[in-house]
């Protein structure tokens, strides 16, 4: 068995390093066969050399185009997994903000993911020590009521709790065997080029039968401070609301919001469900913290 893990970045070097050099030494130490994919869509030259160390020699670097967003670099990077792994292997979907704890990957490496399972670990706010929207669950699909799991938790707390099965989960640190992607598909870049990818992933998954897990025994942090339009540590101008309802780099795009609903919602939930979504969006947006 090998573990594949794979992100999309777009310089913010650093932190990539950071969060590469956490994989790596756990991936290490508990002598797990493993590799590291990189989609660039910055500055791949100066990534690579930060890498350059032989420590990394398992870290691999995919040079795409600037214009290249979040979604559409995943799934050049799922493409790569599926085609250099084997039908026994495990893919990692990680966001490069994330810090990974030490106990992190020896705990997710104890699910069997041979299994029709996808897990992830909670995501902590480093800017709180709080935790924030990782896994939701659809309470009613005509009304658009959806619940965060475990939200505003310390990682005490949060550790007290079970395991909770979702309809979403928002990919900073997703696991699930190869046969889970191959069985589902590839990321949806052709109608989600940036936000929305991988709650779109991870509905299909849900939609198939497999189990998208959320484990509240793990963490990672996460670093939400420089997150395009949709920061919860900055104040916004009116200008930036209005912006956030129609850019690409927002959750709130009214656009994103509409193709959404079309594609997940059951049918028999529509209208409503479509209308609701861009009120919340707006409403997010304008109104709320985006």
């Amino acid at each position: 068995m090998k573990y594949h893990f794979l992100t999309a970045t777009f310089n913010r070097h650093e932190l990539t390093f950071n969060s590469v050099n956490d994989i790596v030494d756990q991936m290490q130490s508990l002598q797990k066969d493993y590799r590291v994919v990189i989609v660039e869509a910055g500055d791949a030259d100066l990534l690579r050399k930060k890498f350059g160390n032989e420590k990394y020699k398992k870290v691999e670097i995919i040079s795409v185009t600037d214009q290249t967003f979040w979604t559409t670099a995943m799934s050049i990077g799922v493409s790569n997994l599926l085609n250099n792994s084997k039908n026994s292997d495990v893919f990692a979907l990680f966001n490069n903000d994330i810090r990974v704890p030490s106990n992190t990957l020896s705990e997710l490496i104890k699910y069997d993911y041979d299994n029709s399972i996808a897990v992830s670990p909670i995501s902590i706010s480093s800017n709180d020590n709080k935790s924030v929207s990782t896994g939701v669950k659809v309470l009613f699909w005509p009304l658009c009521i959806h619940k965060a799991q475990y939200i505003n938790l310390t990682v005490e707390e949060a550790n007290n709790l079970k395991n909770v099965e979702v309809e979403f989960m928002t990919q900073r640190f997703l696991w699930c065997g190869r046969h889970v992607i191959e069985s589902v598909g590839n990321y949806r870049s052709d109608i989600f080029r940036h936000y929305a990818g991988d709650y779109e992933l991870t509905a299909r998954m849900a939609k198939k039968g497999f189990k998208v897990i959320l484990d509240p025994s793990i963490h990672v942090y996460i670093d939400e401070s420089e997150t395009g339009l949709n920061s919860r540590y900055r104040s916004l101008s009116f200008f930036q609301r209005v912006q956030s309802l129609f850019s690409i780099k927002s959750s709130s795009n009214l656009w994103i919001a509409i193709k959404f609903s079309y594609i997940v919602a059951p049918w028999w939930s529509q209208p409503f469900n479509m209308v609701l979504m861009i009120i919340k969006a707006f409403v997010r947006a304008m109104i709320l913290k985006p």
